[in-house]
């Protein structure tokens, strides 16, 4: 369900918060949404938030909840192409890009577009 942030930047947010989909629950409405970059791996100027930038917009009081996983699949796979990695790089990605698949349910999704 939805995570209320507790104080401004609640880092609980980070384990507390799940999946909702466009299913916004009865009695809520959507403020405003976040591009979000949670695998530690972003950098200030990327389309993404990082975590931490994301941390300093979160609010005492408001609910939190988990729209879309895929757009960081998408946004990675385009800025990944400008990229040159080494083997043990394409594995962290692949490892983290697992976790994200199977956290959110779209590991068939992830495995049609070659993300892992």
């Amino acid at each position: 369900m939805l995570y209320k942030a507790k104080v401004n930047e609640d880092e609980g947010i980070f384990k507390g918060v799940k999946m909702i989909g466009n299913d916004i629950p009865i009695g809520y409405e959507l403020v405003e949404t976040y591009f979000v970059d949670n695998s530690g791996f972003g950098t200030q100027g990327e389309a993404a938030l990082t975590a931490e930038h994301f941390l300093h917009k979160v609010k005492a009081g408001y609910y939190y909840g988990i729209t879309k996983a895929q757009q960081i699949a998408i946004a990675w796979q385009h800025w990944q192409s400008t990229q040159v990695f080494s083997y043990m790089d394409c594995i962290k990605w692949a490892i983290y890009f697992e976790k994200l698949a199977k956290k959110f349910n779209l590991v068939e999704e992830f495995k049609e577009n070659a993300i892992f």
